[in-house]
């Protein structure tokens, strides 16, 4: 059986901070489904810390944006389903301490590993100096959400495929974005989905993805850039 505590360290390792009171860790691992000395708190108190480190990153690098778009970008940088891609980048899953109910699925609910990055960026900040504390957690959220910064406002972009096609079909064309839905031959644990977007009977985009969302937020974004190359629409330049 493995060492625990080797466990403990290589996932320091990965996390880029060595605990002084490991014991803080073990609590940010530890779901409310385990035990009554679970991660909630620190999951209150990261969440915290999560947002004035991405909020003083935001407003340091985009001088010129408007307060709403910066809220957006928050919004993106600190939702549920980013902390839980970087909670997978972490390898946080096998670390986790849950409840026989949930250790018998066979996947765990993304949103537990979320919530275990909040707990964990909480013990770093109840356990780094008090002199260097902000300057640590600065670091190392920077760090873990570095592949999530990367060429922001594009990503942000295109996250907002569907809902920016909307709104150019309704006022130019007077009419709403029509997927058209398929799902290719593969195995049942990894379907593959494609979508086709018209507008006015003309295909724009076309997308592929492991989900029928994915697929077709792919497929507006290929319609955005092609309408943004024909047309001077305001809606889709930033």
């Amino acid at each position: 059986m493995a060492d625990p505590e080797c466990n403990l360290s290589h996932l320091e390792d990965v996390l880029g901070y060595r605990f002084r009171q490991r014991n803080l860790l073990r609590r940010a691992l530890e779901h409310s489904s385990h035990s009554t000395d679970h991660n909630e708190r620190l999951e209150f108190l990261g969440d915290a810390v999560l947002d004035l480190v991405v909020s003083g990153w935001l407003f340091a690098k985009f001088q010129r944006q408007r307060e709403g778009r910066l809220t957006e970008y928050k919004s993106m940088l600190v939702s549920r389903n980013t902390l839980a891609r970087v909670g997978q980048r972490l390898g946080l899953e096998p670390h986790l301490v849950v409840g026989e109910g949930l250790n018998h699925r066979q996947q765990l609910p993304v949103s537990l590993l979320g919530n275990a990055v909040e707990a964990i960026l909480g013990a770093i900040y109840l356990d780094a100096p008090r002199t260097s504390v902000m300057i640590t957690c600065e670091e190392i959220i920077l760090r873990w959400l570095e592949p999530e910064i990367h060429d922001l406002p594009q990503r942000f972009s295109q996250n907002q495929a569907k809902q920016t096609l909307q709104i150019v079909a309704q006022k130019y064309f007077d009419c709403l974005p029509n997927y058209i839905d398929s799902e290719k031959d593969g195995a049942d644990s990894s379907p593959t989905f494609i979508a086709e977007v018209k507008i006015n009977d003309r295909v724009l985009g076309n997308g592929q993805a492991s989900s029928k969302k994915g697929a077709q937020q792919i497929a507006a974004w290929q319609a955005v850039l092609l309408l943004r190359a024909e047309h001077a629409f305001t809606e889709l330049h930033d």
